[in-house]
This record gives structure tokens, sequence and C-alpha cells, in this order.
């Protein structure tokens, strides 16, 4: 394994309050029980609402006992439509430079088969769950 995962995700200013490790219906996300076990991985924030905007953060895996690297904003963008919004996932999905996550998460909230179709459908990212 990687320890490496990919979150298709709610926009956190979304929340009140904001989703932590363990919790529940509307606020699950694994991938924050996975940052406390030292995975890295790649979290699209996604706002299925007008303004349809999309921010893509990297979470690096720590390098050694104590370390906690820094969130980076990798990519934020505005656009009109949701099919826009969608088509920039994809693009920015097939030119990862982590090219096999071990996980993939999609929010119920952020999309459906639909957008899964349009992501495997690029033939470049192979999660293995």
């Amino acid at each position: 394994l990687s320890n490496l995962f990919m979150s298709l995700q709610l926009s956190p200013y979304l929340f009140s309050p904001s989703p932590k490790c363990g919790s529940s219906h509307m606020l699950y996300d694994p991938t924050l029980c996975l940052l406390e076990e030292h995975w890295g991985g790649y979290s699209f924030q996604v706002n299925p609402l007008p303004p349809f905007n999309l921010t893509v953060v990297y979470d690096g895996k720590p390098l050694g006992p104590g370390a906690h690297p820094a969130s980076a904003d990798v990519h934020s963008i505005y656009v009109p439509t949701r099919d826009t919004q969608w088509s920039s996932i994809v693009s920015i999905f097939k030119s990862m430079n982590h090219h096999s996550p071990d996980m993939l998460f999609l929010s119920p909230f952020v999309g459906n088969c639909q957008i899964l179709d349009r992501l495997f459908g690029t033939g470049a990212v192979k999660p293995k769950l």
C-alpha cells in the first residue's frame, strides 16, 4: 500500500461544526481518520451549489515521528456551472502526480455514479478501494 487517498467532499466552510475523525451521518469522511494514521492524499473540496468553486488540497505523509506536514492548496477555481466544475475535477484528477491511490471517497453530497464514470473513464487513476 502507498497509504494515499483521494477524497471528493463538500467544502469545509459549508459545515458547522466541522467534520472530524469519528463523525457520522452527514459529516462522515473516513479520510480524516486516515490523516490521523499518517496517510497522505488529495481532497477535492467541492461546492455543489452556485458559486461552483473547487479547491484541491494535498496533505502530505509525515516523514518521521512527530512530523505534521501542512496542507497545501494545490488548485482553486470558481466556475459558472456544475458541468464545468466536474470537467475541472476530471482534468485535475488526470494530471495528479500519484496515479494509484489506495482509497477513493466520494461524499454523496458532491456527486454520484455519473462523476465516478467520468473519473474512471479517463483511465489515468485507478484507486484500489
